[in-house]
C-alpha cells in the first residue's frame, strides 16, 4: 500500500530524535563517551551499550526488527539507572517518552554518572531490593513497552467475530496480523492498553483519545487471500443442531426466503415426509461431504438473490442504484475515489460519495436543490471535491453471508490495519441454537455463538 503522511511522520520522528539526542549527548559526555556520537544513528547504539556495560552482542539484538524493542528497553533502563534515575515515574517516562525526559538532563546540575548499570557486578552492588508492588509495576512496564511496541510497529492481534471470511478465517479464530505488509499505520490513539485488540474491555474504552495523531502510513506491500465460500440450499429431514454444525465444519446457517422455503415444505408434505430448508455457507469439498450425510435429503448450490432484508449501499430511494435494481450477484459498477483526486459533484454521484466526504473526511457538505454547499448549507457553494484518502471495496469470501461493502460502503485507507499472517489460537464456535424452537439465539450484534472446544488443527497455522 502507498505511504501517506510520510513527510509528517519524518518530521515527528526527527523532532523526537533531536530532543532525545540532546539529553543523550550530555549523558555520553558525563560518562566519558564521545558526546557527538549521540547524534549518529545506529552507531550511537554501540557507545550506548558500552556506556551501560552490556555485552557486545547486544548490538546484534538492536539491529533485528522486533527484537530491538526488547533490547532498547533494557539499555534505556540501564542508562537511567547509571545516572540515578530510579523512581518509577522517571523510568516510565524515560523508556516510553524519552524525547520528553532526556532534554531535561541538560538542566540537571546534580546529574552524575554512577557506573555501568547494565553489568551484573554493578547491579549486585547498587540495585536495592524493591517492594512487591514495585516489582509488579516494573514487570508491567516491561510487558507494556515490549508488547505495545510490537503491536504498534509490526503486529496486531485480532479475533474473528463473524463468518464473512469463512472458511479462511472462522468465527473463533485469533489472528496475528502483520502491519508491515500493507504499510505500518502509525497508531492514531497511541495511549492504549497493550496487547488487547478490542476497543472496549468490559464496557470501558481500552484506549484514550487524550492524544490523537493524524493518519500516517509507511510504505508496504500486500497480497490477496481467498478461498471462496458458496451458498447451498439443503433440504433436511430433521432440525439442525449445534452438534450437526460442529460435525460438518459449519459455523452457522440461515433460513431461505419464506416463500421459497414453503414450496419445499409443501412438496415434502405431499410425499408424506418432513422437509426443513436451510442455507449453509461452505466450500466445495465440504459440500461433497454434506451430500452423503444421512440427515440431508438433498443439497445444491443456490445462486438466486432472494433478498436479505438488509439495506444495501447506498441506502436511498432516488439513485441509479435502485433504478438498476442491483442485487448480491449483480452489484455495480462502483467507482472508488482515489487520494488527491478531484471529482465533480453531481446529484447522481452524491449518494455514493457523501459517506466518504462527510463521515471519513470530516466535512459537512450538503446538497440543496442540486447544488452543493459547505458547513451544512451555510458555507460557500462548491462544484467539486478533492479526496484526502484512497478508498477500498471489501467483499467477504463468504459473500452470501457477509456484511461487507455492499452494505456499509467504502472503506477508507486509514481503517486498514494489516494482513493476517497466522492463527495463534482457535475455538470451535458454532451458532447457539434454542433446543425448544430450533432457531438461533440473536443478540444485539447478530447471532450468538458458543464454544465447542479447540480447533487444534488451526493453532499456529499460516493463512493462505
Amino acid at each position: 500500500m502507498e505511504s501517506y503522511g510520510l513527510g509528517l511522520f519524518l518530521s515527528l520522528w526527527c523532532g523526537a530524535f533531536i530532543f532525545t539526542r540532546i539529553g543523550l549527548m550530555r549523558l555520553f559526555k558525563l560518562a566519558g563517551q564521545p558526546a557527538f556520537m549521540a547524534w549518529i544513528p545506529v552507531l550511537s547504539w554501540w557507545y550506548w551499550i558500552k556506556l551501560v556495560g552490556r555485552p557486545s552482542w547486544y548490538m546484534i539484538g538492536m539491529l533485528i526488527p522486533g527484537l530491538n524493542i526488547l533490547f532498547s528497553f533494557n539499555i534505556t533502563l540501564d542508562l537511567l539507572r547509571s545516572f540515578g534515575k530510579n523512581k518509577f515515574w522517571e523510568q516510565l517516562v524515560g523508556t516510553v517518552f524519552s524525547f520528553i525526559l532526556f532534554p531535561t538532563f541538560i538542566f540537571d546540575n546534580k546529574l552524575k554518572f554512577l557506573g555501568a548499570a547494565g553489568s551484573k557486578e554493578w547491579r549486585k552492588n547498587n540495585v536495592k531490593n524493591t517492594s512487591y508492588t514495585r516489582e509488579w509495576a516494573d514487570a508491567i512496564l516491561f510487558a507494556a513497552y515490549v508488547a505495545g511496541g510490537m503491536r504498534a510497529l509490526y503486529f496486531d492481534l485480532y479475533q474473528i467475530p463473524t463468518p464473512s471470511m469463512e472458511s479462511n478465517l472462522m468465527v473463533g479464530d485469533y489472528l496475528v496480523v502483520s502491519r508491515a505488509k500493507v504499510g505500518m499505520r502509525i497508531p492514531m490513539t497511541p495511549i492504549t492498553v497493550p496487547i488487547v485488540a478490542p476497543k472496549e474491555i468490559m464496557g470501558m474504552k481500552a484506549y484514550s483519545d487524550l492524544v490523537e495523531l493524524p493518519y500516517m502510513r509507511l510504505p508496504g506491500w500486500y497480497t490477496i487471500v481467498g478461498k471462496i465460500q458458496k451458498r447451498f440450499l439443503a433440504l433436511m429431514k430433521e432440525y439442525v443442531t449445534e452438534d450437526f454444525l460442529l460435525e460438518n465444519n459449519l459455523g452457522d446457517f440461515t433460513f431461505p426466503n419464506p416463500k421459497i422455503a414453503q414450496t419445499y415444505v409443501e412438496a415434502g408434505r405431499r410425499e408424506g415426509r418432513m422437509v426443513i430448508p436451510y442455507h449453509f455457507y461452505t466450500y466445495q469439498e465440504n459440500f461433497e461431504k454434506l451430500k452423503k450425510h444421512p440427515s440431508v435429503l438433498s443439497i445444491f448450490e443456490d445462486v438466486i438473490d432472494d433478498g436479505t432484508g438488509r439495506p444495501r449501499f447506498p441506502d436511498t430511494n432516488n439513485t441509479v442504484f435502485l433504478k438498476h435494481k442491483w442485487d448480491m450477484n449483480n452489484y455495480g459498477p462502483i467507482y472508488l475515489p482515489k487520494r488527491n483526486e478531484t471529482i465533480a459533484l453531481t446529484k447522481d454521484n452524491w449518494d455514493f460519495l457523501k459517506l466518504a466526504i462527510n463521515k471519513y473526511e470530516n466535512n459537512n457538505i450538503v446538497c440543496l436543490n442540486g447544488k452543493f454547499y459547505e458547513d451544512g448549507g451555510n458555507g460557500k457553494e462548491i462544484t467539486s471535491y478533492t479526496f484526502k484518502m484512497g478508498y477500498y471495496w471489501m467483499i467477504g469470501d463468504n459473500r452470501y453471508n457477509s456484511l461487507d461493502s455492499r452494505y456499509w460502503g467504502y472503506v477508507p485507507e486509514d481503517h486498514i490495519i494489516g494482513k493476517p499472517l497466522f492463527t495463534f489460537f482457535s475455538l470451535k464456535m458454532v451458532m447457539n441454537i434454542d433446543e425448544e424452537t430450533n432457531e438461533p439465539f440473536i443478540g444485539h450484534g447478530g447471532p450468538e455463538y458458543v464454544s465447542k472446544g479447540i480447533r487444534w488443527n488451526k493453532i499456529l497455522k499460516m493463512i493462505d
